[in-house]
């Protein structure tokens, strides 16, 4: 009987016999004893040890918020400074509290575990105080696991007062986990999908379409350096005129892609027969021992531009006929990477960057260069500046270097919007534009351009303008030069200079 009054009275206190003293004190501090708190209310709680249940619960003031069906708190308790601390929430069966005409949002669970003592002093404290919370420095943050799934937003656009139309978008998960040092394990998302339908007397035509986002993993993000760079611009958005530091948010090497692997199964976007697919892509970095990257490798991935065969609609008959215009049935665009970077001479090569449209065009570039970071902490600086700060140039070194650029179809697809855009016909326009750049050598020399540079050069050019073919340009100088601040004269021989044509 003693036991049993024991526990009825705690009841009033923590909702379930077995609740432990630590815990009821960290409610406490954090307005939650009771279910009429300022923050958040509830109807009922129960738990035991430092685990408690929070039932039929409402986030937020005066009923604008979350309400959720259940709120599991974990690891209540008490640390040195009196502050209450949890190292686990989760939220399930989430919904907005306040109804929006026309929007249904589901969230089935919200999820925050593994939270160490200054995560969780600062999440427990929001409870109390809400936006008040100054949070830590976000290198004192530790997350286990932070995730959202079972994402479901239904939208009826005549309800909410748009004329008409709807959409409708799932995400079965986003999570991060093991957050630490700035560092996060991993992030990415699955299931991130939807469709939508915009009616005729909103867009003018009716728009019927879906969308695939796949699934995206991102292991070793590098949080930190997305979070300085953010603050860091927030920071010039705000007070355009403030100095900041080039150097935040920049990691010290200039391949370093903000993270050390990248998954992405690609992405499917079908608007109105005008469909827009990314391929697979992947990406891997190299660190040393002092966490700079060192080699990064992101393989050949595309992006292609098409019109849907079986149901070209509005937006995929207006595409078709640009693009026809161009002499493309679709438009793929694809790149791929493979670079190094040694901190000791501060030289980053690029064994591989490759860019092109699939029939039309591709470019390529090899090469050694020395001072990289210079450069994009210059430009990085410039903040909200209307012109960007170039100064960082003057330490851009080139050890070597080959610009390879083969035009398959490409220079032949632009002239022939000539008479449209121009007025002359495509061979006319081709010709005046040979002459120009012909013409270009003796302007150059007379800039103080090495003559056999300028001759070699604007004869390349003109070629390749000429007929379609592959155009190749070469520096190769015995030691890095400098053309901010030469040590020399520019010379076709100190430059190891080469301008050459080939005719396909």
């Amino acid at each position: 009987m003693k036991h049993l009054l024991a526990c009825v009275g705690a009841m009033a206190l923590a909702g379930a016999c077995g609740v432990s003293g630590e815990a009821n004190k960290a409610l406490a501090a954090m307005n939650l004893a009771t279910g009429d708190g300022e923050l958040v209310k509830y109807a009922s709680k129960n738990g035991s040890g430092d685990k408690v249940t929070l039932k039929d619960v409402t986030i937020g003031p005066d009923g604008d918020g979350l309400n959720a069906g259940t709120m599991v708190l974990e690891g209540l308790s008490m640390n040195d400074a009196g502050e209450p601390v949890v190292t686990g929430i989760t939220l399930s069966d989430v919904t907005p509290a306040e109804e929006t005409p026309g929007v249904q949002l589901n969230v089935a669970t919200i999820t925050f575990t593994g939270l160490d003592e200054v995560t969780g002093a600062y999440l427990a404290k929001t409870f109390k105080d809400g936006e008040s919370v100054e949070p830590p420095p976000f290198e004192q943050w530790v997350i286990g696991s932070a995730s959202i799934e079972g994402l479901s937003v239904v939208g009826d656009m005549e309800a909410m007062g748009q004329g008409g139309g709807s959409f409708n978008l799932t995400l079965d998960e986003v999570s991060l986990s093991d957050l630490e040092n700035e560092v996060a394990g991993r992030f990415g998302w699955n299931g991130f999908k939807g469709t939508f339908n915009v009616p005729p007397e909103a867009a003018g035509y009716e728009v019927d379409g879906s969308f695939d986002f796949g699934t995206l993993e991102i292991g070793g993000l590098q949080g930190g350096t997305f979070a300085d760079a953010f603050s860091s611009g927030m920071a010039s958005m705000m007070s355009p005129g403030a100095v900041t530091d080039p150097a935040v948010g920049l990691p010290p090497s200039p391949i370093d892609p903000g993270f050390n692997q990248l998954d992405w199964s690609g992405m499917n976007i079908n608007a109105a027969g005008l469909m827009l697919t990314a391929s697979e892509m992947s990406s891997r970095a190299e660190r040393n021992g002092d966490g700079v990257v060192t080699a990064v490798d992101s393989p050949r991935a595309s992006l292609k531009l098409a019109i849907d065969p079986e149901n070209p609609g509005t937006l995929g008959s207006q595409a078709q006929m640009f693009m026809g215009m161009l002499g493309f049935t679709e438009l793929e665009l694809y790149a791929e990477s493979k670079g190094t970077f040694d901190p000791e001479t501060d030289t980053t090569r690029y064994e591989t960057a490759n860019i092109g449209i699939t029939d039309a065009v591709d470019v390529s570039l090899t090469g050694g260069f020395q001072g990289l970071n210079d450069v994009l902490r210059s430009v990085m600086a410039s903040g909200a500046a209307q012109q960007p700060d170039m100064s960082g140039l003057a330490s851009l070194k080139i050890v070597d270097m080959e610009l390879v650029i083969d035009d398959n179809s490409l220079m032949s697809k632009i002239f022939n919007l000539a008479p449209m855009f121009v007025g002359q016909d495509a061979a006319t326009f081709r010709a005046d534009l040979v002459s120009q750049v012909s013409a270009l050598s003796q302007d150059m020399a007379a800039a103080g351009v090495d003559p056999t540079i300028s001759e070699e050069l604007s004869a390349a050019i003109a070629n390749f303008i000429q007929q379609p073919g592959v155009l190749r340009f070469k520096l190769d100088p015995e030691t890095p030069v400098s053309f901010a601040n030469p040590e020399g004269p520019l010379t076709k021989e100190s430059l190891g200079f080469v301008a050459e044509y080939e005719a396909n």
